[in-house]
């Protein structure tokens, strides 16, 4: 669709809006605006082009085709064109390094002309919850994200819960593991005296970059502790899906979650 307006203020604006739609409500629009700008009548002005680019669902398209500045029309809240190597970002790192390896803004920049040149379609859009820190794709799927474990985290993995040697060699034979997220060299490190607590003293510090199919089973049981809020409850599902072996081995000094129900016999590091 193109539509040309003139809005005669104390300039000539000319708007061109062009756009295409993705999928259902979501909408990719180019809008080129040309001012003239008078300063003392015809025999002197100026001339700027200005072209803007991205998502905007149906309301906002017919703001934009008024005339409306698309900076004044409410964008697509969390929705970003990704590619490849933005999701395995997010399965391989923290949030926040991978939100920042994104280049979701400059993507935005040439939206509609690399929509019409192929570059992308409706299977490239991810909406983002930062909120809930989870990602999925237009058809709705969940995607796998990496899960930072530390003393804090839920799984809680210090020395007052677990076996932290036996827990290092467990997890150095896994292939989904990335020690030293900290800059740490060392596997097991000590826990700020801040945070310190009698038989808390040390832990272990990973990432665990799962698979689609081993994220969404914790994800599963996460939802069965809590519907309305399963992220808060993503790492207690890690411990009872003992997605990561942990128990099996006989590395947990507690059977329950909440380290209330001590193991017949415990480990001392």
């Amino acid at each position: 669709m193109t539509k040309t307006i003139q809005i005669k203020t104390y300039t000539t604006e000319e708007i061109t809006v062009n756009a295409e739609q993705v999928m259902e409500d979501i909408h990719v629009y180019r809008r080129v605006s040309n001012k003239t700008i008078s300063h003392d009548g015809e025999s002197n002005h100026s001339e700027v082009e200005l072209i803007k680019q991205g998502l905007v669902n149906l309301k906002g398209l017919e703001e934009i085709e008024k005339g409306v500045d698309p900076a004044s029309v409410p964008g697509l809240k969390n929705t970003f064109i990704c590619t490849e190597e933005d999701l395995e970002n997010f399965r391989l790192l923290p949030w926040s390094d991978a939100v920042r390896k994104c280049d979701f803004k400059n993507r935005a920049f040439t939206a509609y002309d690399d929509f019409k040149a192929g570059k992308w379609s409706a299977d490239n859009l991810l909406f983002i919850d930062g909120n809930t820190q989870s990602l999925r794709t237009a058809a709705g799927d969940l995607l796998p994200l990496a899960q930072c474990v530390d003393y804090y985290s839920g799984l809680d993995t210090h020395n007052g819960n677990w076996d932290l040697e036996g827990l290092v060699e467990h997890l150095k034979a896994r292939d989904d593991i990335c020690f030293h997220a900290r800059g740490s060299e060392e596997y097991i490190d000590h826990i700020p005296y801040y945070n310190e607590e009698p038989g808390k003293t040390r832990f272990v510090g990973f990432i665990w970059q799962p698979s689609k199919e081993d994220f969404l089973r914790v994800h599963e049981k996460a939802l069965e502790l809590d519907q309305r809020d399963s992220g808060r409850m993503f790492q207690r599902a890690m411990f009872e899906t003992d997605i990561l072996g942990l128990k099996a081995a006989g590395l947990n000094l507690y059977e329950d979650f909440y380290g209330e129900v001590p193991r017949s016999y415990q480990f001392y590091s």
